[in-house]
């Protein structure tokens, strides 16, 4: 058979193929193969040549980091608590119990500066200046303010 017919040379044509993962089962557990080359290389007739790099260790990193992913996405879901993930004082991350207690939308809150919550720059900057002295000196910080709600009166909170 001539070289270009063999399977392994038709699949290495295919650039979809070319960087795919294969698994074999060593004992109980399986390994992860990752095609790293693949040359269609005439052996006297007998196929080609194709080398495999163990990506084992990688694949299960990939499947804790995606379990725990799923494990604080159910948290922040189902938390009876509003969490909201602020970095620079923007609006990262909400979940719906926030939404609800500021009575603001996630499409309302998501990318939006924290002062948007606040009743006056007042009170804006004296919560960024001690929560963040807090923890600068702490680790963690904790200052009770007022938020006024979208559609409702004030809600008294502890950020």
């Amino acid at each position: 058979m001539p070289v270009h017919e063999y399977a392994g040379v038709r699949a290495l044509r295919k650039p979809a193929n070319r960087k795919c993962a294969h698994g074999h089962y060593q004992g109980r557990k399986r390994r992860d193969l990752d095609k790293r080359h693949g040359s269609p290389l005439p052996l006297d007739g007998y196929g080609v040549v194709i080398a495999y790099g163990d990506i084992t260790a990688l694949k299960e990193a990939e499947d804790a980091l995606h379990a725990n992913q799923r494990k604080i996405s159910s948290i922040f879901r189902a938390a009876p608590v509003g969490i909201g993930l602020v970095i620079n004082r923007v609006f990262q991350e909400v979940n719906d119990t926030l939404c609800q207690m500021l009575g603001y939308t996630r499409q309302e809150l998501l990318g939006q500066s924290t002062r948007l919550i606040y009743p006056s720059d007042e009170d804006y900057d004296y919560v960024g200046q001690e929560k963040y002295r807090q923890i600068s000196e702490f680790g963690i910080g904790t200052v009770e303010t007022r938020f006024p709600r979208q559609r409702q009166p004030y809600l008294a909170c502890c950020p």
